[in-house]
């Protein structure tokens, strides 16, 4: 018994509250103006112009072709039935927000004087880097590419994917030779997040070699050296040294 007044009281409160909108969060407004065949400002915020409503002589609508909204502002034909000067009552409804106000986080006009002893802000976007993404060596060549594509079906399906492939070779220094081939596919938006450590990528092939050693890490395939025994061949993903006399 209990509940169920418990539960009525609860319904009628939301009721009450869906009922009462307070005039401060209303977006419907209305003002009185003349008529001018110039622009007249209306309000401060932005008007939606589906939602403008002219009434003259207190009861008849005035037809939309004779006025047009811009913005904030209202401007009459001079082709509509009403003469210049007529007293109209306008009903509107308005944005939240005025999405026509410039907005920034950094004001470059104001930076300050570098003789006032505040850091100047200097920034060109056309400006060229210097280097690459990755770190330059001298006798290391590195290419590649990474693409994000959207793939279409036949049947309204929709699939996101992304490649990346990278290949690089050439001297790290003291006589070391690197050969690396890194490629990862996967989807941009999954639950665990984007490819963000080495570990994650799909295959990798590191090899470096010294002389005669040779260290070969990540995914490499494992094959029967010279000899008289069995043939074999394995996928292994494992660090391999190996030394030729």
């Amino acid at each position: 018994m209990w509940r169920k007044l418990l539960l009525f009281a609860v319904f009628g409160l939301l009721v009450t509250l869906s009922r009462a909108q307070p005039e401060g969060l209303s977006n419907l407004r209305s003002a009185r103006l003349e008529v001018r065949y110039t622009w007249q400002e209306l309000d401060s915020l932005p008007l939606l112009p589906a939602s403008v409503s002219v009434i003259y002589a207190d009861t008849l609508p005035l037809d939309p072709v004779y006025f047009i909204i811009k913005d904030r502002t209202i401007r009459f034909l001079p082709e509509g039935p009403l003469p210049e000067g007529a007293p109209v009552r306008i009903t509107y409804r308005v944005l939240p927000w005025d999405l026509s106000a410039p907005l920034s986080r950094l004001d470059l006009d104001r930076r300050e004087n570098p003789q006032e002893g505040a850091p100047r802000l200097e920034y060109n976007p056309f400006e060229e880097t210097q280097g690459g993404l990755l770190p330059s060596y001298q006798g290391l060549n590195y290419n590649g590419s990474f693409a994000r594509g959207i793939s279409f079906g036949n049947r309204q399906n929709l699939v996101l994917n992304s490649r990346f492939n990278l290949q690089m070779g050439g001297i790290i220094g003291d006589g070391i030779e690197v050969q690396a081939v890194l490629s990862d596919e996967n989807i941009p938006i999954q639950p665990e997040g984007n490819t963000q450590q080495l570990s994650e990528i799909d295959r990798i092939f590191i090899q470096l070699k010294k002389g005669n050693s040779f260290l070969t890490a990540g995914d490499y395939e494992l094959r029967r050296p010279r000899g008289y025994f069995m043939n074999y061949l394995k996928n292994c993903k494992a660090p391999l040294l190996s030394t030729n006399r």
